[in-house]
């Protein structure tokens, strides 16, 4: 009987090994940014309609009109390493057009508004790049 005690704990422990070195050893990524809210969306052109979005990045949220949806944290991580959102508290682009673009960045008290018209004066690229970003997470 002993023996039988001795081979069950012992595979007990093999098992208990095998798991603990099965356990996923990728590093939990942090989301680097003091970007808390992101606004962005369109509105003008011939109907005048306007379309925003609202991230609230340490949430995971997206809210559009009354929906509510729950991103991943990858989908946050992806954004906050791609994207340095701190320095685009900075840019300065102001140059809306018939049918304008925006994206509002705010970080505690500070707040920058970009806006673009979408051929007559096209943002930087990286503010385009970020846009695109966006809508297509708003669209998972």
């Amino acid at each position: 009987m002993f023996t039988d005690m001795k081979s069950t704990l012992a595979l007990a422990l093999l098992f208990a090994l095998l798991c603990i070195r099965c356990k996923s050893t990728q590093p939990v990524q942090e989301i680097n940014t003091s970007v808390k809210e992101i606004i962005f969306g369109s509105g003008g052109g011939f109907t005048g309609v306007s379309s925003k979005k609202k991230l609230l990045i340490n949430e995971k949220k997206l809210i559009w009109r009354d929906k509510v949806l729950n991103l991943k944290e990858e989908t946050i991580v992806d954004l906050t390493t791609k994207f340095d959102l701190d320095s685009m508290l900075n840019i300065q682009f102001t140059k809306p057009g018939n049918l304008t673009y925006s994206i509002t960045l705010t970080s505690g008290n500070k707040t920058n508004k970009i806006t673009w018209g979408k051929h007559n004066s096209p943002p930087p690229l990286i503010v385009s790049e970020l846009y695109s970003f966006l809508t297509a997470i708003s669209h998972e």
